[in-house]
């Protein structure tokens, strides 16, 4: 199980992957997903040589959701987000209860904890509030900050263009919804310099 948010603002591309990780009393985490052994057996350590240090599944204590943060989606991750939040390993699956961050999950399930979709909803809704929430913000401001440069640029050319056929300051300030006088203030910088003289 994993979330994925792309950010759909212009020159903000970022990809982020959220899932859960198996995490030990000692705070060390296992991999997200089973790796060459069987499903009792988490690893926690790649060796480099094609295989990897594993620990027993029932030394899970809990899990945390982690991100992998891209900055391109073609690119490797180029940051690893990790929560705060605990979600503690229960004995009984009577004893899940996703809203205070309980979870079951059987020895050979420690990899993937949330087989309910309370518990799923639960931790997608928690990785996007901490970590999602505000990127998604600030990708919006910078979204908005890139059309509002474009518009501006635009209407800097409209304007060079008007000029140069003639149009009057009074035809462009009307046309723009501002009276000649803000509508000179405004462009006269831009058109000085940008027009051919006249001879």
């Amino acid at each position: 199980m994993s979330w994925t948010y792309e950010s759909e603002s212009p020159g903000h591309e970022e990809w982020h992957e959220g899932y859960f990780v198996p995490e030990f009393a000692d705070g060390e985490r296992g991999f997200g997903v089973s790796v060459g052994a069987d499903d009792t057996q988490i690893p926690v350590e790649d060796l480099g040589d094609g295989t990897f240090r594993y620990r027993q599944a029932g030394e899970v204590a809990g899990w945390r959701i982690c991100c992998d943060c891209y900055l391109h989606a073609n690119e490797g991750p180029t940051k690893l987000w990790v929560s705060q939040q605990l979600w503690t390993r229960v004995a009984s699956p009577i004893q899940l209860d996703p809203k205070t961050f309980r979870l079951y999950a059987p020895d050979e399930s420690v990899t993937d904890p949330t087989f309910t979709d309370d518990a799923e909803d639960a931790a997608e809704k928690l990785w996007w509030r901490e970590h999602i929430e505000e990127l998604d913000a600030f990708g919006a401001l910078n979204g908005s900050l890139s059309l509002t440069r474009a518009a501006a640029a635009a209407m800097d050319a409209a304007v060079l263009k008007a000029r140069g056929v003639g149009l009057s300051w009074a035809k462009i300030g009307a046309s723009l919804d501002m009276t000649p006088q803000a509508a000179h203030q405004r462009w006269s910088g831009v058109i000085d310099g940008n027009l051919p003289r006249s001879e």
